[in-house]
């Protein structure tokens, strides 16, 4: 991975944290709240975070590298899905 990759997945990952430090605070500031705008109770927001590349994971970056110095005629390893 390049300096760039490394930022942006860094910068990705502080991205994520600071909505997930934004919807601790929230719960936090509703915490005794009883009725909402629309009359309903306050009902806590959760944070869920899943990959948003799954194909451009550790694995599937060993092997476009190792494939990168196999001769051509050598078979090429499946890629994993």
């Amino acid at each position: 991975m390049n300096l760039f990759g490394a930022m942006d997945t860094s910068g990705g990952a502080m991205q994520a944290e600071r909505m997930r430090a934004e919807v601790v605070a929230a719960n936090m500031a509703n915490a005794e709240t009883t009725r909402t705008a629309t009359g309903g109770p306050y009902r806590r927001q959760h944070v869920v975070f899943a990959a948003d590349r799954p194909e451009t994971g550790f694995l599937h970056s060993m092997i476009g590298a190792s494939e990168a110095r196999l001769p051509a005629s050598w078979p090429r390893p499946p890629c994993p899905r």
